[in-house]
C-alpha cells in the first residue's frame, strides 16, 4: 500500500525541520521575573554538520544503515562488510578511468541508477563473477540485498520523511504507523526478505530512531508483520556480536575500545528495544556471549600479556618492557566496568588476584637473587623491580598492594 504523501502533512512542520537554525520557544511572560532580571535569551540549536560527501560515500548511501565493520560469521539478510565492497568500487572506477565521457565521468554523480547498472554489468563479466566469489563465498548474495535495497530506496525515503516529520510534531499519528504496518505486510507477502530489508533500513536510521521503535511496537501487534520485527533484533544483535568478537581475536591483542563499544550497544539496545518482541531472547542470548568472551578469551589473552611482561629473569632485568606492561595493566583495570556492566564483576575480580598473584610471586623470587647480580647492575636491577611492582599498583588496592611491597621490598634489603 503506497504511504500518503509527504505533502499532506502540515507545512509548518516540514519548515521548521527543513530550517538549518530554530529558536527554542521562549518563557511565558513573567513580570517579577523582568522586574528583577533581564530574561534569558534562548540559545540557537543548530543541527549537525554533514559530511564531505564524496564517490564512495555517495556509492553506499542508499544501502549505508547497512554496512558493518566486521565480516559475520554467520551472515543475516542485510549484513554488507564494508570490505565486501571493495571489487564492486574498483570495478567503478575502472570504467570511470576507462570512459571519461560516459555515464560516471569524473565528477560526475553516482546514484541508484548508477549503481544497480554497475551490478547488472559485473553479472555478465565471468572473470570478474569468479574472482569475487573466490575472494567471499557471499558476494553474490550480498550484491543481491545491495539490488532490493536500490529497489526500495523510494519507499524508504518516503517513510524517513514520515517519521521524520512525525518526531518534529512530537507525536507519532496511528494513521501513519497503520500506513507503515500496511506497507510492509505487502512487501512481505510479495518478497519476504525486501519486507525484511525495508525495517531494517527505516528502523536504523539515527534521525528517525524514536520514531522507528513506535513503528516496530505497531509491525510487532501484527501476525504478519511480526517476523521482520524479528529478523530486525536479530540483526542488531548480531551486529553487536560480530564487532565484539573482532574486538577480540583468537591470537593478538585485543582491541579494549572496540569491545566497550560493542558492550555500550548492548545497554543501548536494552534501554531502547528491550521491550520489543523476540528482544528478550536475543539480546539475552547476546549477553551471555559477551559475558563468556569476556571470561574466556578477554581475559585469558589479557592475562597471558601480562606474563609475558612482568620480569621473570636476569634477561628481563637487563632489558626490561615497564612501559608495555603499565598499558597492559591500565587495560585490565578499565575492563573493569565492561564485568560490572555485564554482572560478572566477581569473574573478574578472581582474574585480577590471579594475575597479580603471579606477578608479586615473579618480582619476590627476582629480588630474593638480585645478590646473585653483579654489583654494578644491582641498582639498575632493583630500579626495573620497583618500576614493575609500581606498576600493579594500577590494578591492585591499596592494601593489597601494600602486602604485595611488603613481600618484594623486604627481599631486596
Amino acid at each position: 500500500m503506497a504511504l500518503i504523501s509527504y505533502r499532506t502533512l502540515s507545512v509548518s512542520c516540514r519548515g521548521a525541520a527543513d530550517e538549518p537554525w530554530s529558536i527554542e520557544p521562549g518563557p511565558v511572560p513573567n513580570e517579577i521575573r523582568a522586574a528583577l532580571r533581564d530574561p534569558v535569551p534562548a540559545l540557537p540549536r543548530r543541527r549537525e554538520p554533514r559530511r564531505r560527501s564524496s564517490g564512495l560515500r555517495r556509492f553506499c548511501e542508499p544501502f549505508a544503515d547497512l554496512l558493518c565493520d566486521a565480516v559475520p560469521p554467520r551472515r543475516r539478510v542485510g549484513q554488507i562488510p564494508r570490505s565486501v565492497l571493495r571489487p564492486l568500487w574498483t570495478l567503478l572506477l575502472a570504467e570511470r578511468a576507462a570512459d571519461r565521457r560516459g555515464r560516471c565521468g569524473p565528477g560526475g554523480e553516482i546514484g541508484a541508477v548508477e549503481v544497480a547498472g554497475l551490478i547488472h554489468r559485473a553479472r555478465r563479466q565471468p572473470d570478474f563473477a569468479e574472482r569475487a566469489a573466490s575472494a567471499h563465498p557471499d558476494f553474490w548474495d550480498i550484491v543481491d540485498d545491495i539490488r532490493a535495497a536500490l529497489i526500495l530506496d523510494d519507499r524508504v525515503h518516503d517513510a524517513r520523511a514520515h517519521l521524520a516529520a512525525a518526531a518534529a510534531t512530537g507525536q507519532c499519528p496511528h494513521w501513519l504507523l497503520d500506513h507503515l504496518a500496511a506497507s510492509v505486510a505487502g512487501l512481505s507477502a510479495a518478497d519476504p526478505k525486501a519486507a525484511d530489508l525495508f525495517v531494517m533500513l527505516v528502523a536504523r536510521h539515527r534521525p528517525v530512531a524514536r520514531t522507528a521503535l513506535e513503528m516496530l511496537d505497531r509491525l510487532a501487534d501484527r501476525p504478519e508483520t511480526r517476523m521482520h520485527v524479528a529478523g530486525l533484533i536479530d540483526r542488531l544483535a548480531e551486529d553487536v556480536r560480530t564487532r565484539a568478537f573482532a574486538a577480540v581475536p583468537e591470537r593478538g591483542p585485543a582491541d579494549p575500545l572496540a569491545l566497550e563499544a560493542a558492550v555500550r550497544d548492548l545497554a543501548a539496545l536494552k534501554l531502547s528495544a528491550g521491550r520489543t518482541v523476540h528482544a528478550g531472547a536475543a539480546f539475552g542470548a547476546l549477553e551471555a556471549d559477551l559475558r563468556a568472551l569476556l571470561a574466556g578469551r578477554f581475559l585469558a589473552g589479557t592475562a597471558e600479556r601480562i606474563a609475558g611482561l612482568v620480569p621473570t629473569d636476569r634477561t628481563d632485568l637487563r632489558h626490561p618492557d615497564v612501559a608495555r606492561l603499565r598499558v597492559a595493566l591500565a587495560a585490565l583495570a578499565r575492563s573493569r566496568r565492561l564485568f560490572k556492566a555485564l554482572g560478572t564483576l566477581p569473574v573478574f575480580e578472581r582474574a585480577l588476584a590471579s594475575v597479580s598473584e603471579d606477578a608479586v610471586c615473579r618480582l619476590a623470587g627476582l629480588a630474593a637473587g638480585i645478590g646473585g647480580l653483579p654489583a654494578e647492575e644491582r641498582p639498575a636491577a632493583r630500579a626495573v623491580i620497583e618500576d614493575a611492582l609500581g606498576a600493579l599498583h594500577l590494578v591492585t588496592p591499596p592494601q593489597a598492594f601494600r602486602r604485595a611491597a611488603e613481600r618484594v621490598l623486604p627481599a631486596q634489603s
